[in-house]
């Protein structure tokens, strides 16, 4: 199984499977993906124009640097005269993949994060491509809240017990 408990982390989870799928290689038994990052192409979201949740960790320069990086460029690299196309984002994104064959995934996610739109239409993604889903979204939270302290709160108690449910119904041992 994979736990993958950021955003880049998701996508590269989500992204390292695919292609363990389309060369017919052995698979995780499950992912586990907390706020994945799902599609690079930012702006496309509501969330994302609209902004966060006062206090959240995840701001929206922080999230433009990390899709740059994500999409080729080096840390600290100014996008060159135009950002990447449209079309290069969705080729990078989890989101925009063909999803059907990947094992079971569990996302938790918060619906008012500066991701919470975007992870909501991965969710129905994957629901589309019938891979069995398992979606936990919390309603005010932010961004971070299972990375910062997950037993130091209810909700963080609550999501590391589905976690483990989780993947015992998906066969991890």
């Amino acid at each position: 199984a994979v736990l993958a408990t950021t955003p880049d982390a998701s996508w590269l989870a989500v992204m390292s499977t695919l292609r363990l799928t389309k060369a017919a290689a052995e698979m995780p038994a499950a992912l586990v993906l907390v706020s994945p990052l799902a599609d690079l192409e930012l702006d496309a979201h509501e969330g994302f124009r609209a902004g966060a949740i006062a206090g959240d960790l995840m701001t929206a320069p922080r999230l433009e640097r990390l899709a740059s990086r994500l999409s080729g460029l080096a840390p600290g690299t100014a996008f060159p005269q135009q950002p990447p196309s449209a079309s290069t984002l969705h080729r990078l994104s989890p989101s925009w993949q063909a999803l059907a064959g990947l094992p079971p995934v569990m996302v938790l996610w918060d619906k008012k994060e500066l991701l919470g739109d975007q992870v909501g239409v991965f969710v129905q993604r994957l629901r589309e491509s019938e891979v069995a889903v398992l979606e936990q979204a919390r309603d005010g939270l932010g961004h971070g809240w299972l990375r910062l302290a997950p037993w130091s709160t209810p909700e963080g108690r609550l999501d590391m017990q589905a976690i483990s449910r989780f993947l015992v119904q998906s066969g991890v041992k």
